[in-house]
């Protein structure tokens, strides 16, 4: 009776030890699952109670979730109301794009309101930077910088340029106006005198104009036809 009793215990301690075994390495190995359907995917996961559909966590520097496809998107997220992918971090960045050929991070939308990419930073610093050093900047308070030029504030004066070119001529004056007439000259005066002969009186001579001064002129008592 002892012999069947110990065969009995030691069949079911080996059936123990395996089923132990079976449940480690089931533990630890990966669990797949295959769909040759395209409507039907590989991984679904559903939850009605607000909850997470799919959570994935990994300890270290593994990944929480990995998305790989050949030609399609490796991760896509969709929302109606909500944020479609969001990425946070405490001490690296949020989200990251790499592309060996194409643009690293793309951002598209429909609404007229909307924006292709929007940017905020509550600490204080840049808003936007590009380059290395930050070619390019967008200060918190929406001023750009270009290789640490400001955008918009006035330069230094630049030295002097060469001469321009002679312009065209201008147009001609006004005609000037006639000038009063000229007083006679002594040569003049002296033939006057030579023909005119009035005794003790004054004669005088130039034409009577309120714009002309009016020559005196005493002639002698004597004089010559």
């Amino acid at each position: 009776m002892k012999a069947p009793t110990i065969a009995r215990v030691a069949v079911a301690s080996t059936i123990l030890v395996f089923l132990v075994l079976y449940i480690k390495v089931a533990a630890d190995s990966a669990a797949s699952y295959t769909s040759t359907r395209q409507a039907v995917p590989g991984v679904f996961g559903h939850n009605t109670a607000s909850g997470d559909g799919v959570f994935g966590k990994a300890l270290a520097t593994g990944r929480g979730v990995l998305g790989v496809s050949e030609s399609g998107a490796g991760v896509e997220g969709h929302a109606k109301e909500g944020r479609g992918v969001v990425g946070t971090s405490d001490t690296k960045a949020g989200v990251e794009g790499y592309s060996t050929d194409a643009v690293g991070v793309w951002g598209f939308t429909r609404a007229q309101s909307g924006a292709g990419g929007e940017f905020h930073n509550n600490g204080g610093g840049d808003l936007l930077r590009a380059g290395a050093g930050g070619l390019f900047r967008v200060s918190n308070t929406g001023d750009v910088l270009v290789r640490g030029q400001l955008l918009g504030a006035a330069g230094s004066q630049g030295p002097q340029g060469p001469p321009g070119p002679p312009g065209p001529q201008g147009l001609q004056g006004p005609k000037a106006f006639k000038g009063p007439k000229a007083f006679k000259g002594p040569k003049a005066l002296k033939a006057l005198k030579a023909r005119l002969c009035v005794p003790s009186r004054c004669v005088a001579v130039g034409p009577a104009r309120r714009d002309v001064v009016v020559l005196v002129v005493k002639l002698p008592v004597r004089c010559r036809a």
